[in-house]
């Protein structure tokens, strides 16, 4: 079976979770043998005899309707693992940022994001409803985001739920770390939607708490990071690690007492399911901002307001002092790539039939 991956020319010098989750499923997918797999970013580049048209990311509608077409003249099935969430607070937090540099007056407003839904929903909305319409099947990483493109778009279709994994098969290293024990950790890209600064400022009266960042920091957005190193200097005992490869994190898992993630978007964050894997307690947005019931973070996890300081504060506080949480093996097995591609295999397997 030949399947074409196509994703966005930027994918590796960009890299998202999309680019991760493309990878490891082709990973994946490659060791049953029956499956040769090629990336592309380019209609021209889809080979004529291909079996399946895989599109990963729906964000950028131009491009995913562009490849589906071409994938529709070829007489090519469609499968598409659309990566969405809401967009709307994610949107407006990143433009009033630009704006105020201020997250109090972000927070002061927060009132107004559904308009900045609705129009992350309008712009593009036709093309993408005909894409998910066209498409042979869809893949959401979560039953809550089959139910807001299903809602968002005014469509049904075909769908398989995949989930977003832990890579259990990540290699460690072992290494040393230079940095105090039992520190808070949140890992992810410098920038106003992973809310780093308000991680910051809920824990400005626990000086004594070490946090550590580790992300790459959005050059676009240096306003951001600016305010960010400002606030941590005041703050002190805070830490700022740039971008890793994904197999020096393990030891940062380890070392850390909390994951945190108060993101405004996220579905649901790799992150956070390998910081579970090493031992984390985790904190993690609430259902608005992330896919907590199918991911089960309200029952493993513990869950804050991304805007609130004092809800931030209170479930970092809860996770630090708490006990370990013990997750069955179950659950990693279920969560894992292995798991992803069996359920991506099966599902072409039906469909090519």
């Amino acid at each position: 079976m030949l399947v074409n991956f196509a994703i966005r020319k930027d994918y590796l010098t960009n890299r998202g979770g999309d680019t991760f989750q493309l990878l490891k499923t082709i990973e994946y997918l490659e060791k049953y043998g029956d499956i040769h797999c090629k990336i592309v970013s380019d209609p021209e580049k889809i080979d004529s005899n291909l079996d399946i048209l895989h599109i990963f990311n729906l964000q950028n509608a131009s491009f995913a309707y562009t490849m589906e077409q071409a994938a529709k003249k070829k007489k090519a099935k469609v499968v598409i693992s659309p990566i969405v969430w809401h967009f709307g607070d994610a949107n407006y937090v990143n433009k009033m940022m630009r704006i105020f540099h201020n997250m109090n007056i972000v927070r002061l407003f927060r009132g107004i994001s559904p308009l900045f839904e609705k129009y992350s929903i309008s712009h593009g909305k036709k093309i993408k409803k005909i894409i998910l319409q066209n498409a042979d099947i869809v893949m959401p990483n979560s039953i809550e985001e089959g139910e807001i493109l299903k809602k968002q778009y005014n469509v049904d279709f075909n769908e398989v739920v995949v989930p977003n994994c832990v890579d259990i098969g990540l290699k460690e290293k072992n290494k040393q770390l230079q940095l105090p024990k039992d520190f808070i950790l949140e890992v992810g890209r410098i920038e106003p939607t992973k809310n780093q600064l308000s991680l910051i400022e809920a824990m400005m009266s626990h000086p004594e708490i070490p946090l550590v960042f580790v992300g790459k920091q959005n050059k676009r957005k240096k306003f951001y990071v600016d305010l960010l190193k400002k606030m941590a200097k005041k703050r002190g005992n805070t830490f700022f690690i740039e971008e890793l490869p994904q197999e020096d994190l393990a030891e940062y898992y380890k070392a850390a007492k909390v994951h945190v993630l108060p993101s405004f978007r996220e579905s649901p964050g790799l992150v956070t399911l390998e910081a579970l894997f090493y031992g984390c307690n985790i904190v993690v947005s609430d259902y608005k901002f992330c896919p907590v019931n199918y991911y089960k973070f309200d029952a493993i996890g513990y869950i804050c307001d991304p805007y609130s300081t004092n809800s931030i504060e209170s479930a970092v506080l809860e996770a630090y002092y708490a006990s370990s949480k013990v997750i069955e093996q179950d659950y990693f097995d279920f969560f894992s790539y292995k798991n992803a591609a069996h359920i991506i295999r099966e599902a072409y397997i039906k469909l090519m039939k």
